[in-house]
């Protein structure tokens, strides 16, 4: 056994031989001048692919066989030789395949004989990686080149380490200078062509340094032109390295930019202009046929012969139809100009249906056609959204079918439409047994100035414009319009349109329809007609004194401010467009002369223009209402007790009566009530109105505005269901003051409206007892 201290060391020769087998290098030795491969180690065997008895059978020409490499091996076998250091050569495997290699000679003596030492490695993965590294170098640059901006590259000395051809281009650089090279002299010249140099180089210096983000501004050059520049900081291993500059050229854009803002001014101007002559040819328009129809009215008032009252019972109808046609036009104009904006607010959808079948009832018996509204249950009564478009949808479509139907009937059903649609989404339809439509002409009917057979203007008249207008107000609803029907077999015309259900807050007031005054409560109003046009000045000034009212005219808003400065009115009606001074104008001197006299007269404009914003045009100049031309005297006497009783909430005093309401028939405005309503609660606010009286008393008696307007609040509603127009506003009076709480002038309002339920009371009573005797 041989201890580990008793181990004998190798001798120079084994260590030789150890280090020869295990280099990882591949060694052959090849005799010089028979050029045989005398020995290999394992790394030389597995590279060439050799058993190492085959490999030590070759002559080195066998594995280099370049003509360069037999050249070499010639002078080699003629004695001339010399060392190599890390040559590149070409080597045949067994498999007859080459590989690159790096080789190095050496010529050593081993017992006094000359051997050549060919160390090589096999370099294919290194060539792979050089040609890929000059595939991407190449391909960098070629995108480089290629792209449309201008690239430049710098250092973070700020030297330029490259840049694109486009970018020399751009900035115009001198062959020269890029000749040069010189990096300052190039940066320079840049400078010298943008137009604020201090706030190039501000920019510049304080996004050059960034590490982490990209940085983008505008360059304007001397030249006129911009330039975009981008900035992106060149990180390699974690470190800046340098910046890359992207330039673009928007000279263009930026003037297309300028071209189209330029054509959006025009074009706004454009439709300024046409939307002021649309309101100047509305107030044309309409401020004649307002005079037509109104002093037709009243010419049907007076005593006529038969034959008299059928030509103006024609006349009248022609006008009706003309008024008709008109406002089609300027309502398809207003759509296309972009000025038709939809209202939203609370209104009870059942009563808006059912008056718009009311107005066309009339129309269908005539031509003894059945006229049916049909309302799901599941559909919700109160809603929110534009009442008055809803009516001109509905009317357009039953109109429609009424004029193209002779004999059957209408139906109009309404569902709440549920699937694949938002909450509040309801389904019309209305069908007809009338003419049809054929399918091939089904599309064009909902073209503007489109009607599906030519001959149907001349048979049954109207302009193509109706179905255009409801498809848009429809998609306004954001809802759809379509057609089911054939000719000869009648058409369903369908429609969804989007009514979000109103807040409870809101449903109680919405419920009830509004009641037109009657010519009793505006007796005794002294009103001053300002109209430039002299048939409706006629026109409303008899309308008004056959209500009773005294009236004085004036002729434009000059005429109007003199006239009130001298004499008191309780209303002024207005005309907005008259010459010398207009409506506006004069409403903005009046309320001027009041803000140093004091006082507050209530102003109503009147108007044919019809055009989205008016009405808030005119209350912005401070006016108190807003009637639209042509007149109706309902909704003129209407606007009137309105406005009145809103003006009373802030200027009726103990001292100043509302004389407008003195005389208002209560037992009149009962029978005009919703019968159903005032049956079923009439008793019972017999029986508990004392008791809420007692409550406003004890309110104002204890300072408790809170409680004193909620029980205001709560009477107005109940007294609205009556059409008790007088002692409702006191009660509207009675819970403004409670929010100003000023309670002295609620304990006047409170003893004004004990006065009106004492006059209301027996009448309600009395209409109590004939119901019950009925």
């Amino acid at each position: 056994m041989i201890l580990p201290e008793e181990r004998v060391s190798p001798s120079r020769q084994d260590f030789a031989l150890g280090v020869f087998d295990h280099d990882h290098e591949a060694i052959m030795v090849v005799d010089p001048r028979s050029l045989r491969v005398v020995e290999a180690n394992q790394q030389a065997c597995i590279s060439l692919g050799y058993e190492h008895r085959d490999l030590i059978q070759l002559q080195i020409t066998d594995v280099e066989s370049s003509i360069q490499d037999m050249f070499f091996w010639d002078s080699v076998r003629a004695g001339i030789c010399s060392d190599i250091d890390d040559m590149e050569s070409l080597y045949r495997r067994s498999n007859e395949l080459f590989i690159p290699v790096e080789k190095s000679l050496r010529r050593v003596q081993i017992k006094d004989q000359d051997w050549l030492l060919l160390l090589f490695r096999d370099i294919s993965a290194k060539r792979a990686q050089e040609e890929a590294l000059e595939h991407s170098s190449s391909l960098i640059a070629a995108t480089l080149e290629a792209t449309a901006d201008g690239i430049l590259v710098t250092r973070p000395d700020g030297g330029i380490s490259h840049m694109n051809q486009n970018f020399s281009h751009m900035w115009k650089i001198p062959q020269d200078l890029l000749v040069q090279g010189d990096d300052r002299k190039i940066l320079d010249f840049m400078e010298d062509q943008v137009q604020d140099v201090e706030l190039y180089r501000q920019r510049l210096s304080k996004i050059v340094d960034k590490k982490d983000a990209t940085e983008f501004d505008t360059i304007e050059l001397k030249d006129g032109r911009f330039l975009e520049r981008y900035l992106v900081p060149l990180i390699i291993s974690g470190k800046l390295s340098g910046t890359v500059f992207s330039f673009r050229d928007i000279t263009q854009r930026r003037q297309a930019e300028k071209e189209l803002r330029r054509a959006k001014a025009d074009a706004e101007a454009a439709s300024h202009a046409k939307s002021d002559f649309l309101a100047v040819m509305s107030h044309e328009i309409r401020t004649p046929m307002n005079g037509i129809l109104g002093m037709l009215d009243l010419a049907l008032d007076t005593d006529l012969t038969i034959e008299q009252r059928e030509y103006l019972d024609i006349v009248k109808s022609s006008a009706e139809s003309l008024l008709t046609i008109i406002n089609d036009i300027l309502d398809f104009s207003k759509i296309e100009a972009g000025k038709l904006v939809l209202e939203t607010l609370p209104f009870d959808l059942s009563v808006e249906l059912n008056n718009a079948m009311r107005l066309l009832s009339f129309r269908a018996e005539q031509k003894g056609l059945q006229l049916n509204l049909d309302i799901h249950p599941g559909v919700p009564m109160h809603v929110l959204g534009d009442s008055g478009r809803l009516r001109q949808i509905i009317t357009n479509l039953v109109g429609n079918a009424i004029k193209f139907t002779e004999h059957g009937g209408i139906e109009v059903n309404v569902v709440p439409k549920t699937s694949g649609s938002k909450g509040g989404m309801l389904h019309f339809s209305v069908a007809d047994s009338g003419i049809g439509i054929p399918r091939g002409k089904q599309a064009a009917i909902f073209e503007a100035f489109t009607q599906a057979d030519g001959s149907i203007s001349r048979k049954f008249g109207g302009t193509g414009l109706g179905l255009s207008i409801v498809q848009r107000l429809v998609h306004m609803m954001d809802g759809s319009l379509w057609l089911e029907s054939e000719a000869g077999q009648g058409a369903t015309f369908h429609f969804t349109a989007h009514f979000a259900p109103a807040p409870a807050a809101l449903a109680e007031p919405v419920s009830k329809l509004p009641k037109a005054a009657s010519p009793m409560q505006l007796g005794g109003l002294n009103i001053l007609l300002v109209e430039d046009n002299v048939i409706n000045q006629k026109l409303a000034q008899t309308l008004l004194e056959q209500a009773g009212c005294k009236v004085s005219v004036a002729a434009n808003g000059i005429e109007a401010m003199v006239v009130q400065a001298a004499k008191p009115f309780d209303l002024i009606l207005m005309d907005i467009q008259m010459p010398l001074m207009g409506g506006i104008e004069a409403t903005q001197g009046i309320r001027k002369q009041e803000s140093q006299s004091g006082g507050h007269v209530p102003i109503v404009a009147m108007t044919a223009n019809a055009i989205q914003g008016d009405r808030e045009r005119c209350l912005e100049a401070g006016m108190d209402g807003y009637i639209a031309k042509p007149l109706h005297k309902a909704q003129m006497f209407a606007t009137i007790m309105e406005v009145l009783g809103k003006a009373q909430n802030v200027s009726v005093s103990a001292d100043s009566p509302a004389q407008s309401l003195d005389k208002f028939d209560y037992a009149l405005a009962l029978d005009g009530a919703e019968r159903d309503v005032v049956g079923i609660i009439g008793q019972l606010f017999v029986e508990s109105c004392g008791d809420y009286l007692g409550q406003l008393k004890t309110a104002i008696a204890e300072a408790q505005v809170d409680q004193l307007g909620l029980v205001a609040h709560t009477l107005k509603g109940l007294l609205g269901n009556f059409a008790a127009e007088p002692a409702v506003q006191q009660a509207a009076s009675l819970e403004a003051m409670a929010k100003q709480s000023d309670l002295a002038q609620a304990s006047f309002h409170l003893g004004k409206l004990e006065q009106e339920v004492a006059i209301f009371l027996p009448c309600l009573k009395a209409w109590l007892a004939r119901e019950t005797h009925a």
